[in-house]
């Protein structure tokens, strides 16, 4: 089974969808943005049609059956932007698709197997209406075994055939849908042929001969044949970008916020229709006058959310703004596919909160990027030495759920506290710091570290000193065991943390 996907109206429908404004006003569209009264109309609204307004008439006879109609141009960005949505609906619903550059408003698409994830065909055709629908689309779908049959379909105002013989469905409407000639078109009406079933009562045989070859290949594909042939399909391709130009480049914050939001919002409309989320946003701003920039907006968690995003570039753009008054803009998607887990019996396991990328990015900028993120720690000799990375959650796996054995946990002190540790000979006796003091029970060490001799390292007083050298020992104090280090440089105990 293959749908064919009909747009009616397509030119008009893609210049409305960035002029949404212009919907309750009569419009006509022509090819050139000179309106000359000998301009040809190519497509017209609702309210123009009411007025006797037709496709095919010229300026100057529609305004003068509509005074107060408006004539406006083809807006090819407009366009191709549609045909990116259309495809990307399809892509989500169907993994063979193939949209139509040479007849703008057409589409197809394989339902080989769809079956098991629709259950019936009706349902899939009415997933698809809803999301072209939620894009600002309408469209007509026709769907039988062979695509020049869903295209007839789709031209009679859409329906579903199952028979591969003939489309009883078409026998009463017009021949118009068959796409006739106009010699054609003359010979239907003066055959009295007025539908598609008077069409077919004839024999083939006197079709092909009294009628020619034109009429024949229509016959064929009205009984259900496919005479051009199957469809080549795309090749699958994913890709989110959207870009905008700007004829007056933007030197305002506000202005540059203001042209992002529906940029985001567009991005992921279309990464719904395809089952995505975003992980993160690639922005690349080129200059009004020289020059250009590229950033990287991450979200913590993937999400849907436009106004998440719309926050966190609002945030990276305030931190640092551009350079230069920007002409140019282009977002791409970092796309991934979120996979529901269930780990346990009675209730779903929720991922992070979409409110943690917010508060990653809020205090990032209160405490600058190299304060902000995951510790990962280096290979390195010397203790608790690490870095710090751009934070991402993970996704909970079976085998994370499981409790883990009990184990003793250093709750570190960052930076190491100064502490006095009371020896009696050879004995440690008491331990103290600031805000506690205690006597010592038990000890254990010492535990020598001598690294990294060859490099040099920054000390806290600002001093330069080469490697590390102490000794580290672990103290029981009353109810808790601390771990502290004796500093043969700087000859003094140092707190490292204690034991959970």
């Amino acid at each position: 089974m293959i749908a064919a996907v009909r747009v009616p109206d397509f030119y008009l429908q893609a210049w409305l969808r960035l002029n949404a404004d212009k919907a309750g006003v009569p419009l006509a569209l022509i090819e050139s943005c000179d309106i000359k009264g000998v301009a040809r109309l190519i497509s017209v609204n609702a309210l123009s049609r009411q007025h006797g307004v037709r496709a095919g008439m010229t300026v100057a006879q529609a305004q003068a059956l509509l005074d107060c109609i408006e004539i406006v141009a083809r807006c090819v960005q407009a366009e191709e932007k549609t045909l990116m949505d259309l495809s990307d609906v399809l892509w989500g619903r169907s993994p063979q698709v193939k949209v139509s550059q040479d007849e703008m408003g057409w589409a197809y698409a394989g339902l080989r197997g769809m079956g098991r994830l629709f259950g019936d065909v009706s349902e899939w055709v009415h997933a698809v209406l809803d999301d072209l629908v939620s894009l600002g689309l309408k469209s007509v779908i026709g769907v039988a075994p062979g695509w020049q049959q869903a295209r007839l379909l789709a031209l009679a105002g859409g329906g579903i055939s199952s028979g591969s013989l003939s489309l009883n469905a078409l026998k009463g409407v017009p021949c118009g849908v068959l796409e006739p000639s106009r010699d054609l078109e003359r010979l239907f009406l003066r055959l009295g042929m007025r539908t598609v079933g008077d069409f077919l009562n004839v024999p083939a045989a006197d079709v092909l001969e009294h009628m020619g070859e034109e009429a024949f290949l229509k016959y064929q594909i009205a009984r259900g044949q496919e005479p051009a042939g199957p469809l080549a399909f795309e090749q699958h391709s994913v890709g989110f970008v959207e870009e905008e130009h700007f004829e007056n480049a933007l030197a305002d914050l506000n202005a540059l916020y203001f042209v992002l939001n529906p940029m985001l919002s567009s991005l992921l409309k279309r990464l719904s229709a395809r089952g995505y989320h975003c992980r993160g946003l690639h922005l690349f701003f080129s200059y009004d006058g020289k020059g250009s920039e590229e950033r990287t907006i991450e979200a913590g968690h993937p999400t849907r959310c436009v106004k998440t995003l719309a926050e966190l570039c609002r945030l990276d753009l305030s931190r640092s703004p551009p350079l230069d008054s920007v002409g140019f803009i282009r977002v791409k998607a970092e796309y991934v596919q979120v996979k529901s887990s269930q780990l346990d019996l009675f209730q779903a396991v929720a991922g992070p909160d979409e409110k943690l990328s917010l508060t990653l990015a809020r205090l990032e900028g209160i405490f600058g990027r190299d304060y902000v993120g995951s510790p990962r720690f280096v290979e390195s000799y010397r203790e608790d030495v690490f870095v710090l990375t751009p934070f991402r959650p993970r996704e909970a796996t079976a085998k994370e759920s499981r409790l883990m054995p009990a184990t003793l946990c250093l709750r570190r002190f960052r930076p190491p506290v100064h502490a006095e540790v009371l020896c009696r000979g050879q004995v440690f006796a008491r331990f103290s710091m600031k805000g506690f003091s205690g006597r010592i029970r038990q000890w254990h060490g010492p535990y020598r570290i001598c690294a990294e001799w060859w490099n040099e390292h920054e000390s806290a007083d600002g001093s330069v000193e080469r490697g590390f050298f102490g000794d580290v020992y672990d103290l029981e104090v009353q109810d808790r065991i601390y771990r502290v280090c004796w500093n043969h440089r700087h000859k003094s105990w140092q707190a490292l943390g204690w034991y959970d």
